[in-house]
């Protein structure tokens, strides 16, 4: 779907009625000036979105992993957002008193696992999916750019 347009001096006499539309819609508007488009409006929601993306660099990541880890459990969760370790004692179906910690990837990398000790196979595979799923901000910009197509 193409976005709305409207002539610099449409924008101009009707300002105020095209950032009604514009918040109302949250659907950007294009300003054209001889035709060709020179500036877009946007909500201020849909710029903090701009701003702020919510779209994880890892957005494809989805991985999990558990070990033995002597009387217990010991096992990792790799989705969007990050890591998810957790620990349960006792072995499969354990007991209660699972923990569990959250760790984004960049603290992942720069720290190590957080709070479960993690066999060295574990470890190499996580770097590497890390790795191999991060969407570079070249990427990200040829999404957009497709995306505005």
């Amino acid at each position: 779907m193409r976005p709305k347009t409207v002539s610099a001096t449409d924008a101009k006499n009707r300002f105020g009625s095209v950032l009604r539309e514009v918040n109302q819609t949250d659907e950007p508007i294009v300003v054209e000036r001889d035709g060709k488009p020179v500036a877009v409006i946007l909500s201020m929601a849909a710029y903090e979105r701009l701003k702020n993306p919510k779209r994880s660099e890892y957005a494809n990541l989805n991985f999990s992993a558990e070990w033995d880890d002597g009387d217990g459990r010991a096992g990792v969760h790799a989705g969007p957002k990050g890591f998810t370790w957790w620990y349960r004692p006792n072995g499969p179906g354990g007991s209660f008193g699972e923990l569990g910690s959250d760790q984004t990837f960049e603290e992942f990398l720069a720290e190590g696992p957080r709070g479960v000790a993690v066999p060295e196979h574990v470890l190499s595979n996580l770097e590497s999916i890390i790795k191999a799923n991060k969407v570079t901000d070249s990427d990200r910009q040829g999404r957009q750019v497709g995306e505005q197509s």
